[in-house]
């Protein structure tokens, strides 16, 4: 059984965001939508009392629809907003507000989360310095108590994709970028069906003897699966297999390297 209370209403509008400081469970944050209002962003420092209040902490933020709010996992005096014009920040006491529109720009962003587990994407036995592959950024890597992802920040936008900013991560990377697109397409190479479950094709053509052709099957996480390689081919077309029989239902990555030149794939496993 689960108790719902009514803590705070504003005065009719939609509630688009909600972050909980995850260094201190009393305060609360919420961003609002809609035009035509004053105030979009507010806080509670007493959410877990029996009657908090909420003030806002709108500052010199330009009025304009906020979609989500988010506390800095490594810092709970800065908060990131996702705006109709990009992501916004600020540090406490949030009367100043600052456009973060290094590689992103400023248009509109509907959600932004940040890793807050170290090494989420990997399950928890997993042996220290195991070898994965990354295909994101098509290298391998070593996942031990050094590499993590833990505190990097993604943002879903309106027409631009997913950017994700790693200033806040163990790697480093600055500013926002796109997250690449797993679906490359590149001429001669063609995988089906899709969904699949059992049998994955493989079409794809050679136009040098001799070449060699490399298929990795990763899981969502990056992990590499399965790897085939098919060495010394002459020139032709090739039709060739893989078995998706194993597999549990979810997405997996299929990637091709041929002539230099890779294919990628999401595969759905029914």
């Amino acid at each position: 059984i689960v108790n719902v209370d009514l803590i705070e209403t504003f005065s009719g509008r939609s509630i688009t965001g909600i972050s909980i400081d995850p260094n201190n469970s009393d305060n609360l944050y919420i961003s609002l939508g809609n035009y035509g209002n004053s105030n979009y962003v507010y806080k509670s420092s007493n959410v877990l009392d029996v009657n908090p209040t909420f003030n806002p902490i709108q500052g010199d933020l330009p009025e304009m629809p906020v979609y989500d709010v988010l506390v800095n996992v490594k810092d709970s005096d800065q908060l990131f907003i996702a705006t109709e014009y990009g992501v916004w920040s600020s540090s406490f006491p949030f009367t100043n507000w600052i456009p973060e529109d290094n590689g992103l720009g400023n248009q509109p962003c509907f959600m932004i989360r940040q890793q807050y587990y170290n090494n989420p994407s990997y399950p928890n036995n997993i042996a220290i310095d195991t070898l994965v592959y990354n295909w994101l950024n098509d290298s391998w890597i070593t996942i031990n108590n050094e590499y993590d992802y833990f505190g990097q920040i993604y943002v879903a936008t309106h027409g631009r994709g997913m950017f994700k900013s790693s200033t806040f991560s163990e790697s480093k990377e600055l500013d926002y970028y796109p997250i690449i697109s797993s679906e490359i397409e590149i001429e001669g190479i063609s995988v089906y069906p899709n969904p699949t479950s059992d049998i994955l094709f493989l079409d794809f053509s050679v136009k040098n003897d001799g070449e060699n052709v490399l298929v990795n099957l990763f899981d969502i996480q990056g992990k590499l699966l399965n790897s085939v390689e098919f060495n010394n081919l002459l020139v032709g077309d090739y039709k060739k297999q893989m078995d998706f029989s194993y597999l549990n239902t979810g997405i997996y990555i299929v990637k091709i390297t041929a002539d230099n030149k890779t294919f990628e794939s999401k595969i759905i496993k029914r």
